[in-house]
């Protein structure tokens, strides 16, 4: 009898014990529930907020306009790609909260190119190195303007319903004070690529409009731009 009665008080002693190392357990999971919300320590300079000055090119939204070559394959025919209208190139945007001057200078006298990473960039050059023609299908090619013809630009700024058109073979400057949120925007007009030139077969346009689109990001006018500030904040 005293057996059973030993057995049920060590029984009941490691439930007991059980039931405490239960409990601490849950209280730390518990506790971390309830712990409070901090923020560490910061330092910041208590004075005035500068506002944000950011004149940015944006070249390359879903608005901006692509071209590309004729689709067809070559049969005895020069192959060209007209568009009539092209579109926007060009939006030189105040992201900023101070009004901006922005200076553009357009020269359409002569065609200039960029590669992928933005630098200037020419087409292969033809050669003849012992008795071998080097880069054969660009002999015939002496300038852009040889597969590319670019239309007229014209220049229009947001604030207004009105464009500048900039004929080819000029040079006009802008001058443009734009507000925070305003843009000047830059449309081309007609656009041709010509694959072929005469006397030549396929094969030389192909490779000709392969390596551009490989290696080339932007063909076009020469335009320079920059910017100034145009009103301090607060006016007084």
């Amino acid at each position: 009898m005293e057996n059973k009665k030993l057995e049920k008080k060590s029984v009941l002693k490691k439930l007991t014990i059980g039931i405490a190392a239960m409990a601490l357990i849950s209280c730390a999971f518990v506790g971390g529930t309830f712990a409070r919300y901090t923020t560490g320590e910061k330092e910041i300079p208590g004075g005035v907020n500068v506002a944000d000055w950011k004149i940015e090119v944006i070249e390359d939204a879903a608005d901006i306009f692509e071209f590309t070559p004729n689709k067809e394959a070559y049969s005895n025919q020069i192959r060209k790609k007209t568009v009539s209208e092209g579109g926007k190139i060009l939006e030189i945007k105040n992201s900023g909260k101070v009004a901006a001057t922005v200076t553009i200078e357009v020269d359409t006298s002569s065609y200039v190119m960029e590669d992928k990473e933005g630098n200037p960039a020419q087409f292969p050059q033809y050669s003849v190195v012992n008795g071998e023609a080097v880069n054969a299908e660009w002999e015939k090619v002496t300038s852009v303007s040889n597969i590319f013809t670019l239309g007229d630009l014209t220049v229009q700024y947001s604030g207004s319903t009105t464009t500048e058109t900039v004929p080819e073979g000029t040079v006009k400057t802008y001058e443009i004070t734009l507000k925070a949120g305003e843009s000047v925007i830059v449309s081309i007009g007609e656009v041709v690529w010509t694959s072929d030139l005469t006397g030549e077969n396929g094969a030389y346009g192909d490779l000709r409009d392969t390596w551009i689109g490989e290696n080339i990001s932007q063909i076009g006018y020469k335009m320079t731009w920059s910017a100034v500030q145009a009103e301090e904040i607060p006016v007084n």
